[in-house]
């Protein structure tokens, strides 16, 4: 026998399952609240004469992407789009 048997670490396994469930439950929670901030050259300036990068992700956005580059979809994310009033957008 190499090691206790299975009715003795039962218990500690049923825990870390438990405990691995409660954690992806968390990361999923923390995924449906992170949003995209979409910008496009114009408002890139004005938010960085604004506020900080810093000030941007206490407010849950993990990710800046340009208008104007092609992105990859992010279905589980919000998406904010700050961008120039102008006849074509």
């Amino acid at each position: 026998m190499y090691g206790p048997p299975y009715s003795m670490i039962k218990p500690d396994l049923e825990k870390l399952c438990v405990e691995s469930e409660n954690q992806q439950a968390a990361m999923w929670d923390i995924k449906k609240h992170l949003k995209v901030l979409i910008m496009d050259k114009v408002t890139v300036k004005v938010m960085s004469y604004s506020c900080k990068m810093a000030d941007i992700t206490e407010e849950g956005v993990s990710l800046v992407e340009d208008l104007f580059r092609r992105r990859q979809p992010l279905p589980s994310m919000d998406a904010i789009y700050f961008i120039q009033p102008t006849k074509e957008k």
